[in-house]
């Protein structure tokens, strides 16, 4: 724009300020932990102790109220109070229990455990398999491979594969899962399954899946002698308490024994 005034009455522009004004200043009326923003605000300042901007506030757990319940029925007082559990001459496990001491016959726990299954698996016929490495062939009598082929669906039901491989033979391509990781012998195991299954229908009179569920067990069982780790002891203890009759082995002697803590005192005479 072209100014219409004459040039001495033009004042050129000047600057003003406060030399002992301080933007950054704090108001004598104000906290110290306040600066003065751009803004013309006041807000609270930035700590200078930068490590407390990285302060972790540790707070303290909740703890969760547990429900005690009080026992019910003989299975309660059974249990075992803790999972610490001895096993005696590779034999018995043996655990504390609110009443005294619980002794269990491993391998006729285990022989119900795997009787009551394979019995669940005759009637839905679910039974997983695990193949076998090297397939196996096995040479029956022909008494026996008739029996085996009059039994081979029921077979199958439990887990096994197999199918016929010439005359008097069969070739076993997969064992039943809940064998574990146990080394079986395939061959002998099935040659022992028909052969159980034919004392145990001629003894007993069991109908073809009982005999079949309780020749499988008995033969696949783990046995007296056999070393447990701690957490086998565990697994087959919560699994004998599943089951539908824990306290019976399959041929109706007992799997548990208890010993009460007054019988134990008798022993010490207190």
């Amino acid at each position: 724009m072209i100014s219409l005034k004459k040039p001495e009455d033009i004042v050129p522009p000047t600057i003003n300020f406060n030399p002992d004004f301080n933007p950054f200043g704090q108001s004598n009326n104000m906290p110290r932990e306040y600066a003065y923003q751009s803004s013309g605000e006041y807000k609270p300042a930035v700590s200078k102790n930068w490590g407390s901007l990285y302060e972790i506030v540790k707070h303290q757990p909740q703890e969760q109220s547990a429900l005690e319940l009080e026992p019910e029925g003989e299975d309660e007082q059974l249990a075992p109070v803790q999972k610490q559990l001895m096993q005696v001459h590779n034999k018995y496990i043996m655990s504390q229990i609110k009443s005294g001491i619980m002794v269990i016959d491993q391998q006729a726990a285990h022989e119900r455990i795997l009787y009551e299954r394979f019995l669940l698996h005759l009637e839905d016929r679910k039974g997983a398999s695990q193949q076998s490495l090297f397939p196996q062939t096995v040479t029956l009598s022909p008494n026996d491979f008739e029996l085996a082929k009059s039994l081979l669906d029921d077979i199958k039901s439990l887990g096994f594969e197999v199918r016929e491989f010439g005359k008097n033979t069969l070739v076993i391509e997969g064992i039943p899962v809940d064998l574990g990781s146990n080394n079986f012998n395939e061959t002998q195991l099935f040659e022992h399954l028909i052969e159980g299954f034919k004392n145990s229908q001629q003894e007993l009179k069991l109908d073809k899946r009982d005999a079949l569920a309780r020749s499988m067990a008995r033969n696949s069982s783990i046995k007296s002698g056999v070393s447990l780790e701690q957490e086998e002891m565990n697994t087959l203890i919560e699994q004998l308490f599943a089951c539908k009759t824990p306290n019976f082995s399959i041929s109706g002697k007992p799997v548990i024994q208890t010993i009460g803590l007054t019988e134990i005192d008798k022993k010490f005479d207190r």
